[in-house]
């Protein structure tokens, strides 16, 4: 045999690993309905069905959660700096006061989530959409909104210096302030508000 092969050791870990990743997957869905305060860091919870989910000051940093449904789910003071929810569907959902910091967001469905208050540092909305997201007294500095649908995205007192506007379509958001403007980074095919 090659020395590359595994060891039979090595393959029932790899068995037992995997037997455990997809308990805890399963464990995680059992419970979703109290998952409030929850500590779910650095797992995969891949595609899971935690539409409706009460996750409140759970922590999920660094988790992956890509193509998971949170819609409608109550993410208030979440911890998710980390997390890859890329493709996610978090329609409708609640996340005031959260801590969404580097996230990938990248092709997420974002549709009148709430953000109020959240900080939003550095994470990746590209191909997202954020159509009437609610960004009030957010931190979106040095994210990225590459290709993202903003139409009706409300960036009241938000926070997006060096946030990456280029290209962007923002003529359809409401309450966004020329310093505002000023501070992200912004190029010759970003449309502006009238």
């Amino acid at each position: 045999s090659h020395n590359d092969d595994l060891s039979e050791e090595e393959l029932k870990e790899v068995r037992r690993l995997k037997a455990k990743a997809k308990a805890e997957k399963q464990k995680v869905l059992d419970s979703k309905d109290k998952l409030y305060g929850a500590s779910l860091t650095d797992l995969d919870l891949t595609g899971l069905d935690l539409q409706n989910a009460n996750m409140a000051k759970a922590n999920l940093s660094n988790s992956n959660l890509s193509q998971t449904n949170l819609s409608n789910a109550n993410l208030i003071e979440v911890d998710l700096t980390g997390a890859d929810l890329s493709n996610a569907d978090l329609h409708d959902a609640y996340s005031p006061d959260a801590e969404w910091v580097g996230v990938n967001l990248t092709g997420a469905d974002l549709r009148w989530v709430d953000f109020s208050w959240s900080t939003l540092r550095e994470a990746n909305f590209t191909d997202a959409n954020l159509l009437e997201v609610d960004f009030t007294e957010a931190t979106l500095v040095a994210s990225n909104f590459t290709k993202a649908n903003l139409s009706g995205v409300n960036f009241e007192n938000a926070n997006i210096m060096d946030a990456r506007l280029n290209g962007s379509d923002l003529s359809e958001t409401f309450n966004l302030s020329p310093e505002q403007v000023e501070s992200a980074e912004l190029d010759r095919a970003t449309q502006l508000p009238p």
